[in-house]
């Protein structure tokens, strides 16, 4: 194999594709960020009202956030969308939910106490979520409280889950690993499907291997809480090539449409058309010589019906286009051999050279308008 190729090989083939939803709601849309009619994440959700969206732009934001019922709270677009309390003492918790709640796309850290807490008022879903580095990463209790957790990694936390007496939770295609303890409290409360648990746990297609994260860093609570803004090193959840946790869970029509990074969920991930467990779904993005040439052939996983813009830089810097509404070959896997007429040079006679597969903006859906966003 040419050696800049193998160079390459392992540097190349980033596909980031970046999604904004727009809701269609009958409530209102609160949206948080630097430049966002709202700073932080408090002053959206003590304005909103019950049936309001809330939608953070990707920062930490300090807490504790008090939900109105029926409300949901996502994060968007790329980067992590962080709650952290304030470090007020050992009670702390980044989020209380409220009736009927939906907890989309968020990292909650940080918690003295829990992650995520509440009673009856507890968050009804927690979807494509990271609870890392809190005292319980969800903590459910109150008689009738009854918690659903979807594509969520629990990780770093004293305790994983905490059921209190009469409260209960449900996992589906979650990943709780890397804890002190998984389980806590009413145990038998606890119901777990298609998850991968440290230890093990009774439930159809429950797995306990490691998920083989990408970089699995436990947390430093004091640092976190101490600057969070500079806090490093931040681990990182995707799912190795390797991982069992891909094509592992169960494709519920229920399932977010997006993971927490706003890629699409039920990917072709290697083996079969199987959503992922936990908050990231697995991509394929590979690139690969062509044997006695100087070309080579980048493969990313794909939708049907879909066409994609590949770009290219030298520097990480400056990109450039070098093919645009290329089209989809189907629902697993799409291929580009650049030859070097469209990117100026062939790969191997590059010093280095990186790609990028962003996906084509589509007006609309028949699930409600939506617009996708290209940087």
């Amino acid at each position: 194999m040419n050696r800049v190729l193998q160079t390459f090989r392992c540097i190349c083939g980033l596909a980031w594709v970046f999604l904004v939803v727009q809701e269609s709601s009958i409530g209102a849309t609160f949206e948080v960020g630097p430049d966002k009619p709202y700073k932080t994440v408090r002053d959206a959700a003590k304005g909103s009202s019950p049936g309001d969206t809330i939608v953070v732009d990707p920062g930490v934001y300090s807490g504790p956030v008090q939900l109105q019922p029926q409300c949901t709270l996502r994060g968007a677009g790329r980067g992590r969308t962080v709650l952290i309390p304030y470090p007020f003492g050992p009670g702390d918790c980044p989020l209380y939910g409220s009736r009927e709640t939906l907890v989309q796309g968020l990292w909650l850290c940080g918690g003295w106490y829990a992650g995520a807490h509440g009673s009856a008022w507890f968050p009804s879903r927690l979807e494509d979520c990271v609870i890392w580095g809190n005292g319980a990463g969800v903590r459910c209790s109150g008689p009738g409280n009854h918690t659903f957790l979807t594509n969520c990694v629990i990780f770093g936390n004293e305790e994983g889950l905490v059921c209190g007496p009469g409260a209960h939770a449900t996992l589906l295609n979650t990943i709780v690993y890397g804890n002190t303890r998984s389980f806590g409290g009413e145990v038998a409360n606890i119901s777990a499907s298609y998850s991968c648990v440290e230890g093990g746990w009774p439930g159809e297609g429950n797995i306990s291997a490691d998920p083989l994260f990408a970089r699995p860093e436990q947390c430093n609570m004091s640092a976190l809480l101490d600057s969070p803004e500079t806090y490093s090193p931040w681990p990182d959840f995707r799912l190795r090539a390797d991982s069992p946790c891909i094509d592992a869970g169960f494709n519920s029509p229920d399932l977010p449409e997006f993971d927490i990074a706003g890629m699409h969920r039920i990917m072709f991930g290697g083996k079969s058309l199987t959503v992922d467990m936990g908050a990231y779904e697995f991509y394929i993005n590979k690139l690969q010589p062509v044997p006695g040439t100087n070309e080579a052939i980048f493969t990313w996983s794909s939708l049907a019906d879909k066409t994609y813009s590949i770009f290219c830089t030298e520097d990480l810097f400056t990109w450039h286009v070098a093919i645009d509404n290329f089209p989809s070959s189907g629902n697993q896997t799409t291929s580009w051999l650049d030859d070097g007429s469209l990117t100026g040079v062939p790969p191997s006679l590059a010093p280095r050279r990186f790609y990028r597969v962003l996906e084509n903006p589509q007006q609309r859906t028949n699930r409600g308008e939506r617009g996708e966003r290209r940087d």
